[in-house]
């Protein structure tokens, strides 16, 4: 990527590379590429950062906050962004977000996560961590 500055106003990169996957907008969620590709001059909008997603995982989402203590107040949101034969997976770890060796203290949460045939599966492997109950689930955006 070679970003070139135009004017104040746009980001312009020459002759981006999507591998061979299924792409997907950050911002929108919408699937852009479906193969591999070169993008030969992809704009962005000042102050937004290109961010895509692959296909085929689940990326676990929280609003931020100014704090650890109240970002955690906010639901999730799992964004789970399809393959080509329509699955994902993805996984959570989740700490006190404040400690230290919390995996060799055994103080955290651990799932792993699967969309398949239109239903999503969250399996527990671990879980040791007290205010994961605190933690709710507001929104799966497929």
């Amino acid at each position: 990527l070679s970003p070139i500055v135009d004017g104040d106003i746009d980001f312009v990169y020459r002759r981006t590379y999507f591998p061979d996957a299924y792409w997907y907008s950050w911002y929108t969620h919408q699937l852009q590429y479906t193969q591999s590709t070169w993008v030969e001059a992809y704009t962005v909008p000042e102050m937004e950062i290109p961010i895509h997603l692959r296909g085929g995982f689940i990326f676990p989402t929280q609003a931020p906050a100014l704090t650890t203590t109240e970002s955690r107040q906010n639901p999730m949101t799992f964004i789970v962004t399809l393959d080509a034969a329509a699955a994902a997976r993805g996984d959570l770890f989740w700490d006190d977000g404040e400690g230290i060796d919390t995996v060799e203290n055994g103080a955290y949460h651990y799932a792993t996560m699967s969309w398949s045939a239109n239903r999503l599966t969250y399996s527990v492997e671990y879980t040791d961590a007290g205010d994961i109950t605190s933690v709710w689930l507001g929104s799966v955006e497929v």
